[in-house]
């Protein structure tokens, strides 16, 4: 499919009739997808575990805040390119607080603002949205970037909201690889994500303390009867579920090392009440 054309009121139109912008979980579509716009730096598709889709990612910054988002047990939804809907409220909220709205460069129509990633979590006291704002601190300079920021984050408040700002500068980029790497056998519809059967053993094996990761999955590949690469995938899923504690903030690919730093039994869910999905 090749670049949709978002350029005035009619083609907003034709967009949301389509689905863009609407629906939630794997019925989601995101108001711009990688193919509508040119990226700043590195556009991924990755294969979603809290929401079987594909998300789009413009940047490493994006992704590597999906990495994040996404590894949070509470959250249950993740929507990027999220419109800023109804726009004449949007333009309002704009003009009430003496701001410029952005317009489209060609047709100087009014643009739809779209949020970077939109997470839906689950809180004590019901479900709440956190809008993430992923920007590059040279994006920051522009007066026309901070007006859409601030327009944005208004908007969000309004609804009582608070917008989060993701720089380079807060973003644990070692922990965001760690979470794409052992997350990367459990994406996709053809992944198996096995789990293993005797936990209270693997715990009783590995007390905290650093470890190979070799050491580790030769292991569990004797206590579960299962090959190495079987046994690799029930150690990396044990840690992206939250049973399995470690140290995030060394990479696991370059030392080839997992610190752990406890076990949660009660996170721990046998085979029998897994479901394709991961539950957040």
């Amino acid at each position: 499919m090749g670049k949709r054309k978002l350029e005035t009121r009619q083609d907003f139109a034709r967009a949301l009739a389509n689905g863009f912008g609407r629906g939630s979980g794997r019925f989601y579509k995101p108001w711009i997808g990688i193919r509508d716009v040119p990226s700043k730096g590195r556009s991924s598709l990755i294969a979603g575990i809290t929401v079987e889709r594909e998300y789009q990612t413009f940047s490493d910054l994006e992704t590597h805040t999906v990495y994040g988002i996404e590894h949070k047990r509470n959250v249950i939804d993740i929507r990027e390119q999220f419109p800023a809907l109804p726009l004449d409220i949007v333009m309002g909220i704009a003009k009430r607080y003496g701001i410029r709205y952005p317009t489209q460069p060609g047709t100087q129509e009014p643009a739809i603002l779209t949020t970077d990633v939109l997470a839906t979590a689950r809180t004590p006291s019901g479900i709440t949205y956190v809008p993430h704002e992923c920007k590059y601190r040279s994006d920051l300079r522009k007066k026309r970037e901070l007006d859409k920021l601030e327009i944005k984050r208004l908007f969000w408040a309004s609804l009582g909201f608070e917008q989060l700002l993701v720089t380079e500068e807060n973003v644990d980029v070692i922990a965001a690889e760690n979470l794409a790497y052992i997350s990367a056998p459990l994406r996709g519809e053809l992944a198996t994500r096995p789990v293993v059967t005797d936990f209270d053993r693997i715990v009783e094996s590995f007390p905290p303390r650093t470890y190979m990761v070799a050491a580790i999955v030769e292991q569990i590949a004797e206590l579960e009867n299962v090959d190495l690469e079987v046994a690799r995938e029930m150690l990396f899923g044990l840690i992206w579920n939250h049973c399995l504690s470690i140290d995030l903030g060394v990479s696991i690919q370059e030392t080839n090392l997992i610190e752990v730093r406890g076990w949660n039994k009660e996170l721990f869910r046998p085979a029998s009440e897994q479901s394709h999905a991961n539950i957040a």
